[in-house]
């Protein structure tokens, strides 16, 4: 059985010291392909929405949660049809904590 040159410890300072030495510029500059998903979603961001329907089926009174997002300035929201099927009451929240019923 062969001894290994350093222990765990030793090995994870060694990593450290590496990776101290990498300019903080390369690490965060993402590849193009990233920087067009990127752009897109803080273009999109805001009109996510986060839904929440309630509805009964016999004794028991069921939740379903999703999301969706804003189609338009009406306000419609375009979400899957499993959050909302049969649904008594559905509830949007924003990302600004805007709850809308």
């Amino acid at each position: 059985m062969t001894k290994n040159r350093f222990n765990r410890r030793e090995c994870c300072f060694l990593l450290l010291a590496v990776l101290a030495t990498l300019p903080a510029e390369a690490a965060a500059k993402p590849e193009p392909e990233e920087e067009l998903t990127v752009s897109i979603y803080k273009q999109t961001v805001q009109a996510t929405v986060f839904l929440s329907s309630s509805y009964v089926a016999g004794p028991v009174k069921n939740t379903t949660m999703g999301t969706g997002f804003i189609l338009d300035e009406s306000g419609t929201l375009v979400t899957n049809a499993h959050v909302v099927d049969g649904a008594h009451h559905v509830a949007a929240l924003d990302l600004y904590s805007k709850l809308t019923s």
